[in-house]
């Protein structure tokens, strides 16, 4: 019998309905199984993998000390009274019935960056990863290093760490504005890269990153240089705690930041000079 007999043969049968038994109805129920069996198989590799990454993931929160609903939104309060409000009793955090306008809080700018810095910087860690917390401070300094220098206006950038991790960057920009140096560095939302009249290349933009360091470290003091004159302001966690006025100064021009990372975020942190 030829292919054009089979063919025939199988479409008689199945018009008339008697294909039960035929090769062709064995073709498609084996065809079927097959689609079954890779069909449950794709699932099943989907799952697994699913299943492995959130066994990785889980690893790693565990080793960080981290939780999956604590990853980035570790509340400072938590740390720094040694409470994990997550895990409090239920008459501890209150009813659900007291929810008025008095639960309604407005936080300082320090506030809310201490509480949620991974909004700010990522995650915190302690120096061993290359994208851990103290090396985004690092960079939000030096990146307004860098602005200057792509301006033409700074020809040179130093960075000092210290073994105890203190930072200090220094410039040879044209240095803030000494009547906002206080703003700047604390006033979120607030610098001179919001348009190009005065930075036409810019690699910070949003007007936070000097703000997260302020906030996130115990001490941060920034100086400003300008024709023979400086202005210094520090800060204790973002909390300003002194400010100068306009002093003479034979320092050249440009722009000095100092800050020590709070250890209590950035538990045992360190500065690994390969990741630097």
């Amino acid at each position: 019998m030829n292919v054009n007999s089979k063919l025939v043969n199988y479409t008689t049968k199945f018009r008339t309905g008697k294909f039960q038994n035929c090769r062709f109805q064995n073709d498609v129920r084996q065809s079927a199984t097959e689609v079954r069996i890779w069909g449950f198989g794709f699932f099943f590799i989907i799952f697994a993998c699913l299943e492995k990454t959130r066994l990785i993931t889980g690893i790693y929160y565990r080793f960080m000390g981290l939780t999956d609903d604590n990853i980035f939104t570790q509340d400072i309060k938590d740390l720094e009274t040694g409470v994990d409000s997550a895990s409090a009793p239920a008459d501890a955090q209150g009813s659900a019935g007291t929810y008025t306008e008095e639960a309604i809080v407005t936080l300082k700018w320090n506030e809310h960056i201490r509480r949620r810095p991974g909004m700010y910087i990522g995650k915190l860690g302690d120096g061993s990863y290359s994208d851990d917390g103290i090396y985004i401070l690092l960079k939000e300094v030096v990146d307004n290093s860098i602005d200057e220098f792509n301006m033409g206006v700074g020809k040179r950038i130093e960075i000092d760490i210290t073994e105890t991790g203190t930072v200090r960057v220094r410039d040879y920009g044209r240095g803030i504005p000494l009547g906002k140096v206080k703003e700047v560095a604390s006033d979120v939302n607030t610098g001179g890269k919001f348009d190009s009249k005065n930075f036409q290349k810019s690699v910070g933009l949003n007007g936070v990153g000097l703000k997260a360091v302020n906030a996130l470290s115990t001490h941060c003091t920034v100086q400003s240089v300008r024709d023979g004159k400086m202005v210094t302001v520090k800060f204790e966690k973002g909390d300003l705690t002194e400010q100068t006025p306009p002093e003479d100064t034979r320092e050249p021009n440009g722009t000095i930041v100092t800050f020590t990372p709070d250890p209590l975020l950035f538990e045992n942190y360190r500065f690994r000079p390969e990741t630097v």
